[in-house]
C-alpha cells in the first residue's frame, strides 16, 4: 500500500499523520487492495438518526475514541493481506516487506471490524451497565459518541460510565464537548476520528462540530452555512455550489428549493457541464444566490429545560406543488414550547399534475416521522394528509 505524510502545522499534537492509499493500483487494470477485500455489512448507526436523537437531549455530551482502529489486532494468519514495502537503506534502495498487526485506517472493511468489536464489547457489559449500554449503542457513529441527557446528574453519570466501559476494551474517549462547561474535558486536537474525517469536520477548539454540523456550544445552536461566493455560471458551477451545503437534517430545504429547481432545469435543457448558462437562468441563479442567507441557525435541543420529559408527541405534514414536495415534522414536548423538527425536501419529477404528485410528500413524511418516532420512542405520532391511501402505505413501513 502506498502511503504519504499529511502535515498539519496548526495541530496541537500529531502534526504529522501517515495516510495509506488502499485504492492505488500497481498498473492500469490491476485490482486495488480495497477491490480485493470484502466490505461487509454496515453495522453503524445512520447519521441522521444519531443527530435527531441528540436533539431530544437538553444537555449534549460528545466525544470520540483516540486512534480507535489501532486498538484492534489483526490475526497473524491474515496479516499477509496487509503488506507494504519500506526502504530500509536509502543508499541501496533495498525494500523490506512489513505487515500491519492492527486494523488499517483506509481499508474498506475497517469500519465493519471496528463496529463489530465495539458492539461485541458493549453486549459483554450489558448486565453491568444496563441503563447506559443501549443509549451508548444508539449514540455512536463509527468512533464518535454523540449522546446526552435531560438532567445534569444523568449526563455526568452517562459520561462517567461511557469512559469506564470503553476503557475496559482499551478504547480511550477524549476531546469532550458539551453545552454545559462542567462536562467539557480535554479538547486538544489529537488525530481526528474516522467519522470527523469522513464528514470533513474539524475538531479544533474554535470550530466545534457535531457530526459535521457547526455547533455553537454557548448558545447551544446548530447552523448550516450556505456558500457565499457566487458559483461559476455553468451547470458544473451550480452543482458544485449546491453540493457544498451540508444539511443532513434538511432544515434549510425551503431556501434550497429554488436553487435545486434551477439546476434541474439546466439538466432538462441538456446543457454540457461547462457551457455558460442562458441569460434568463443566469439571472435567476444570481438573484437566488444573492437572496439566500449566509447562515441558518436553529436550536440544537428540542427540549427547553434541563429536567425530565413526560412525553413527546410528533405531528407530521406533507404537501406538494408542481415544483417540489416537502414534509415537515414538529415535536411537542409536554410542558414546554414546541420546536421545529427536521424537514425533508425533494424535487418533484416533471410528470405532470396527478395523484402521484400528492402521494410522494405523504410517503416522504411518513418515513421521516416514523424514523423520528422509532429513534426517540415518542408517546404518539399524528400524521395529517388528505389521501386515504397513505394509511394503507403506513402498514408497509
Amino acid at each position: 500500500m502506498p502511503h504519504r505524510a499529511v502535515i498539519r502545522d496548526n495541530a496541537e499534537s500529531t502534526k504529522l499523520r501517515v495516510v495509506y492509499d488502499a485504492s492505488a493500483r500497481a498498473y492500469d487494470g490491476a485490482p486495488s487492495l480495497n477491490e480485493c477485500l470484502h466490505t461487509g455489512p454496515s453495522l453503524q448507526n445512520e447519521l441522521w438518526n444519531v443527530i435527531v436523537r441528540n436533539r431530544f437531549h437538553p444537555i449534549a455530551v460528545a466525544g470520540d475514541m483516540r486512534k480507535a482502529f489501532l486498538q484492534i489486532r489483526v490475526k497473524e494468519a491474515e496479516r499477509d493481506a496487509l503488506r507494504f514495502h519500506w526502504i530500509k537503506d536509502k543508499s541501496t534502495e533495498k525494500l523490506e516487506v512489513l505487515r500491519f498487526t492492527r486494523v488499517v485506517f483506509g481499508l474498506v472493511p475497517s469500519p465493519l471490524l471496528l463496529n463489530a468489536v465495539i458492539q461485541q464489547h458493549l453486549e459483554s457489559v450489558q448486565s453491568e451497565y444496563p441503563g447506559n449500554v443501549q443509549e451508548i449503542k444508539n449514540s455512536l457513529y463509527v468512533d464518535d459518541l454523540i449522546t446526552g441527557d435531560t438532567t445534569m446528574e444523568g449526563a455526568q453519570q452517562l459520561k462517567h460510565h461511557a469512559v469506564e466501559i470503553f476503557n475496559c476494551a482499551r478504547f480511550t474517549l477524549h476531546k469532550w464537548h458539551s453545552n454545559v462547561p462542567e462536562l467539557v474535558g480535554d479538547c486538544t486536537d489529537d488525530e481526528p476520528s474516522f467519522a470527523k474525517q469522513q464528514l470533513g469536520a474539524s475538531s479544533a477548539r474554535e470550530e466545534c462540530k457535531l457530526l459535521g454540523l457547526k455547533w455553537d456550544k454557548g448558545d447551544n445552536t446548530l447552523h448550516v452555512s450556505l456558500p457565499s461566493p457566487p458559483a461559476t455560471l455553468t451547470k458544473r458551477g451550480i452543482l458544485a455550489n449546491l453540493a457544498k451545503i451540508y444539511d443532513p437534517l434538511g432544515l434549510v430545504s425551503p431556501a434550497m428549493l429554488e436553487g435545486k429547481q434551477i439546476y434541474r432545469e439546466t439538466s432538462e435543457m441538456k446543457l454540457s457541464w461547462d457551457t455558460p448558462l442562458p441569460e434568463g437562468i443566469a439571472k435567476r441563479w444570481l438573484k437566488w444566490d444573492k437572496n439566500a442567507p449566509d447562515d441558518v441557525y436553529f436550536p440544537r435541543s428540542l427540549v427547553q429545560y434541563q429536567e425530565p420529559v413526560d412525553n413527546i408527541k410528533l405531528h407530521a405534514f406533507g404537501d406538494a406543488s408542481i415544483h417540489g414536495v416537502c414534509a415537515a415534522v414538529y415535536a411537542v414536548v409536554t410542558q414546554f414550547s414546541p420546536f421545529c423538527n427536521p424537514f425533508c425536501n425533494r424535487l418533484q419529477p416533471s410528470i405532470g399534475v396527478d395523484d402521484s404528485i400528492n402521494f410522494i410528500p405523504k410517503s416522504v413524511g411518513c418515513r421521516v416521522s416514523l424514523n423520528i418516532f422509532t429513534e426517540t420512542h415518542c408517546a404518539s405520532l399524528n400524521y395529517m394528509c388528505c389521501h386515504t391511501i397513505i394509511y394503507e402505505h403506513l402498514k408497509f413501513l
